[in-house]
């Protein structure tokens, strides 16, 4: 049998064709828009780098902050001198402590 001498079996063979050509205008149409994407992100990517090395050659360019006056200085000694110094003792364990449960476990 041919498909020219049933209509039913054309008609399906044409339903089947036209499937496969929308799914392949479509799939070139989203490999088009994927593409934009990516060339999209790299021109971002590409301006963003060249802002951040702008700034950071302008910033290398200036100069460096301004030292701290020493009153300031004498203000901050004077606030960590004004509190004293506390040492906590050390909670090392000894010996002598208590076995832990992995301890009790393998002595059982």
């Amino acid at each position: 049998m041919t498909t020219a001498s049933n209509p039913a079996q054309q008609a399906r063979a044409e339903a089947i064709f036209k499937k496969k050509e929308l799914r392949a205008v479509e799939g070139r149409q989203a490999m088009q828009e994927y593409e934009a994407g990516v060339a999209a992100e790299r021109a971002k990517t590409i301006r963003l780098r060249e802002l951040r090395l702008s700034r950071d050659a302008d910033a290398a360019m200036l100069p460096p902050p301004a030292a701290k006056t020493s009153a300031s200085k004498s203000s901050a000694r004077k606030t960590s001198a004004s509190k004293p110094s506390v040492r906590k003792p050390s909670a090392s364990k000894s010996s002598a402590s208590k076995p832990s449960a992995k301890a009790l476990k393998r002595s059982a």
